[in-house]
């Protein structure tokens, strides 16, 4: 029987680094998700931009697990901020007629970049 375990690792704590993104999601949900609508758009967005690039170049390096879980739990916190800043802006800047065309497409390309990641490994 072929298992889905990567050299020796136990498939519970590979389904852990995929559940621990959403995780992440949740408790930037409860932080941050309000800072962008108060203090404006601009700054929480570039902040989680900057914070993340570096965390998705050293997620693709990384042969740690536990460095790869923390990873994806501060890329799972800082998309809220992306996304509150990203999304919420591009759908008031965008004319209604294709409010829902350029945000569905950036909303597939932010979680491109997940599914992706989850391809290489």
């Amino acid at each position: 029987m072929i298992s889905n375990s990567i050299k020796g690792v136990p498939d519970s704590k590979i389904r852990i680094l995929s559940n621990i993104f959403y995780l992440g999601e949740i408790f930037g949900c409860i932080s941050i998700a309000r800072v962008p609508d108060v203090f404006g758009r601009k700054w929480p967005f570039l902040i989680s931009l900057a914070v993340q690039l570096p965390c998705y170049f050293t997620l693709l390096v990384s042969r740690s697990l536990t460095l790869n879980t923390c990873l994806s739990f501060i890329m799972g916190f800082l998309r809220i901020g992306i996304y509150n800043g990203g999304y919420v802006n591009v759908c008031e800047y965008v004319n209604t007629p294709w409010k829902n065309n350029v945000c569905t497409v950036l909303l597939a390309f932010d979680m491109l970049s997940t599914m992706l990641i989850g391809v290489y490994f």
